[in-house]
């Protein structure tokens, strides 16, 4: 039995030329979409229905039944099935010189039956479960191996998965509830008398719903360590060094060195103009290459200083042009509207200008890149767009995404790549056109001297 994983190797782009695939099988479609591959589809069955994008694409069969005319007008190089019902249809595609590959379902305990084995004890089996649109928490703590002080709970503007380096994060936390932050720091006071720390560590975090999950925990000092000093006005690396020293935190007394009434935005510096051949979509890879830190009086301000720093100046009217994937649709409507009460004018590509249209929001249609002229790129390069929203599902995006991406970089246009971080500036362009000021770390710290 050919096991399914095996498709990567059949379908993946070569070093010379893509393949044209023709799937008769629903999963196997899916597949190769998940795979970043959708661009070398070129035909499916008529039971091939998800994701939507694939719709477009013609029918060249049913489940396991090629209908051989419209399937060959499709020029396949390649046709993927879990099995062909009629062994004539197989021979006849083959005498025609279009490769046929079968992919026959494969259970859970074929894999592991015919796969892994099931007597490799010294190989064990790893599940990673990915949590979509959870809310990722960075905490810092300072222990003397008896007594925890939780430094700062940081909430992640980017959702958990994009690595916490490339993440902006706030200090104190924007949407968490009560009962999370208690939660979060309890939890860290644990971990640290359970793993008898002695001076700093940090742990991230992830929410899920009501579900608290722990990512990472590490007995060390974090990049986060300085901005958290910073924002709340206790030196930790000097605490943590007089505490590794004999010292403890109740001769240290960090609580009544804790300052606040001001919100803090750290914000990663990303390097993409200097590269510009580098995709910009954020993931589990670090890019970034420096920090800035906004303060203000609550988190919008914050976050627009934030951004400014790090070399954004997001606009305040125009064009937003919005494409994003179908897994963070569900979100989109919610973010559009704030940047249309704003008012903002929202160009969409096809596919998001329907399903926002659907939703009640005034779209106007844009051509995708190989559409035609003029497309997205062309009015990005006339100037005729203020901010880009593009996300994707991974490296292999489509050329059109691709080269959208790339046109920001070039030109000078502000961008976002996950909805979260859209949804941020658009409350931080609200923010801008009130009334902003600047402000020394000292006098923020003064605030409560002052009442």
């Amino acid at each position: 039995m050919k096991p399914l994983f095996w498709i990567v190797l059949t379908i993946c782009v070569s070093a010379t030329a893509a393949e044209r695939v023709a799937s008769l099988s629903p999963n196997l479609t899916e597949t190769v979409v998940r795979l970043g591959a959708e661009d070398q589809l070129v035909g499916r069955s008529s039971a091939c229905d998800y994701p939507e994008s694939v719709r477009k694409l013609p029918v060249v069969g049913r489940f396991g039944v090629p209908a051989l005319e419209p399937l060959l007008a499709t020029r396949p190089t390649l046709v993927i099935a879990e099995t062909l019902r009629n062994d004539a249809d197989a021979e006849r595609l083959r005498e025609l010189g279009v490769r046929l590959e079968a992919f026959p379902a494969v259970t859970l305990d074929d894999y592991f039956r015919n796969v892994v084995g099931t007597d490799t004890p010294e190989h064990p089996i790893l599940i990673d479960k990915f949590l979509e649109h959870a809310v990722e928490v960075d905490v810092d703590a300072l222990s003397d191996g008896k007594e925890v002080y939780v430094a700062g709970i940081m909430e992640h503007i980017e959702e958990a998965g994009i690595h916490s380096g490339d993440s902006a994060c706030v200090l104190p936390s924007f949407s968490l509830s009560y009962d999370h932050v208690a939660l979060i720091a309890a939890q860290a006071e644990a971990l640290a008398r359970e793993l008898k720390v002695v001076g700093l560590m940090n742990i991230q975090f992830a929410i899920k719903g009501d579900d608290l999950y722990i990512l990472e925990v590490n007995p060390r000092a974090s990049r986060t360590a300085p901005f958290v000093s910073k924002a709340t006005g206790v030196p930790l690396p000097y605490m943590a060094t007089q505490v590794m020293l004999g010292k403890t935190l109740d001769e240290l007394d960090p609580w009544s060195m804790r300052r606040g009434g001001f919100t803090c935005v750290k914000e990663a510096v990303l390097p993409f103009q200097r590269f510009p051949g580098v995709d910009i979509i954020l993931g589990p890879e670090m890019h970034s290459t420096g920090e800035v830190m906004g303060m203000g009086s609550d988190f919008p301000e914050a976050y627009y200083k934030s951004q400014l720093a790090s070399g954004q100046d997001l606009p305040q009217g125009g064009n937003v042009f919005i494409s994003v994937n179908d897994r963070d649709k569900p979100i989109l409507p919610e973010v559009a509207a704030m940047f249309a009460d704003l008012g903002f004018h929202l160009l969409a590509t096809r596919g998001t200008a329907r399903y926002l249209r659907e939703r009640g929001l005034e779209v106007e249609e844009v051509l995708k890149v190989y559409e035609g002229r003029p497309n997205i790129v062309d009015r990005m390069i006339n100037g005729d767009v203020a901010l880009v929203i593009n996300t994707a599902s991974g490296k292999n995006t489509a050329r059109d995404s691709k080269s959208i991406r790339h046109t920001a970089v070039s030109y000078g246009v502000p961008y976002c790549t996950t909805v979260a971080g859209a949804k941020a500036s658009a409350i931080a362009i609200g923010k801008r056109r009130e009334d902003t000021h600047v402000e020394s770390l000292q006098e923020y710290y003064a605030r409560e001297a002052r009442g």
